[in-house]
């Protein structure tokens, strides 16, 4: 296997082990005959920036949706957070109209809110999800940028083997940095959630202990 084939071998494998959520696409057919090489490289670099966009579009779709349902969830529990508070004052002005268990009710509501939404990962989904597809946006724009001075740096129209691999090589360094922004991404969503799952198990596990059979005397 030549030098240029186990490197493009490598960047394939970069994408097949990105997160599965993201669309896969086919790898482009490439021919390295000199006469080739510029379309070959205009190809790849080609599939490397869909991978990109691709990246950015499913994080920003993403973000959107976690931000709503985390506008829903926080401000409710601010509600009826909010209600708990005031409703001793509220018997006051009424003369115990309304029953004081409505606070109690309201709060238990709130911590639920707030429970589902850290289970669901809404709020820290919608923080997690705009900071990586910020970064990849950057990651494109640098890696566009890039193929751009190489292209300047060319002797000729047609480029040389060794310029050839340095394509690849920029091509191979964005997948790369792109594949580890996903994964650090994925890692914390996966620390989040157990971390949530551990807090829900300690919770149940907190039951109130009996005193013994209350028909015994």
């Amino acid at each position: 296997m030549s030098y240029r084939t186990h490197k493009l071998s490598e960047v394939k494998a970069v994408y097949s082990t990105m997160k599965n959520n993201l669309k896969p696409t086919a790898f482009p057919s490439l021919q390295w005959s000199a006469q080739q090489r510029r379309d070959s490289l205009d190809k790849l670099c080609a599939w490397a920036t869909e991978k990109g966009d691709d990246a950015i579009a499913w994080y920003f779709s993403k973000k959107s949706a976690h931000q709503i349902f985390c506008r829903i969830f926080r401000v409710s529990a601010i509600l009826l957070v909010a209600f708990s508070g005031i409703l001793p004052l509220l018997n006051e002005v009424t003369h115990n109209a309304i029953h004081s268990l409505w606070s109690a009710l309201a709060l238990a509501i709130a911590v639920t809110l707030v429970l589902l939404d850290r289970f669901y990962g809404f709020t820290s989904g919608w923080i997690r999800f705009m900071l990586a597809g910020q970064q990849i946006a950057q990651l494109l724009e640098d890696f566009q940028l890039e193929i751009e001075r190489q292209k300047l740096l060319w002797r000729e129209d047609i480029p040389s083997q060794q310029e050839t691999l340095a394509m690849i090589d920029a091509n191979q360094c964005f997948l790369d940095r792109l594949q580890d922004i996903v994964r650090k991404e994925t890692q914390q969503w996966a620390r989040e959630f157990s971390e949530v799952l551990k807090q829900i198990d300690e919770q149940i596990k907190l039951k109130p202990t009996g005193t013994g059979d209350p028909r015994k005397p």
